[in-house]
């Protein structure tokens, strides 16, 4: 319950130099009970869910069954962000190994002419993003989903992170 309230007051969700702010208004929607429902749903939630901490073409060679789903989110392209970041032939490589997959999948990753072009031949949508974790900022930018399946219509689709 700590950790759960921790990740939802801190700043960004971060586990290592978390950061808070002075709020002198009272935070009722983050209540001891609300909580305890939130965290209940959530364990709810994630029932059914594996989470694996491997390489992705292990896990692909584990778990490629017709009722898996993976969702992928490799290093953005063009942006030196992470310890590992990708080369343009591992983004060729992860869409040749998503090709030849049983399961669904989902990748999202930055709109990138890379992406378009290793992933173009996988159903896309666009998603516009608030790219910060400022409930204030208003720099969006565009999302690319990709997946071996039809997505349904939807409204115009968004992510706010806020």
């Amino acid at each position: 319950m700590r950790f759960f309230y921790m990740q939802s007051t801190g700043f960004a969700g971060r586990v290592v130099g978390t950061a808070y702010a002075i709020n002198r208004k009272p935070r009722t929607c983050l209540s001891r009970p609300r909580l305890s429902r939130l965290l209940l749903q959530t364990a709810r939630r994630l029932e059914r869910v594996q989470l694996e901490c491997r390489p992705y073409e292990q896990v692909l060679r584990r778990f490629d069954r017709e009722d898996t789903l993976f969702y992928c989110d490799p290093p953005y392209i063009g942006r030196r962000a992470y310890p590992r970041n990708f080369a343009p032939a591992d983004y060729e490589k992860l869409a040749e190994q998503r090709s030849r997959l049983k399961a669904r999948f989902i990748i999202s990753i930055n709109d990138h002419p890379v992406a378009r072009s290793v992933f173009g031949r996988f159903t896309c949508r666009e998603l516009p993003v608030r790219y910060s974790a400022s409930p204030k900022s208003r720099r969006r930018v565009t999302e690319l989903v990709f997946t071996n399946y039809d997505l349904r219509p939807a409204d115009p689709p968004t992510i706010d992170w806020w």
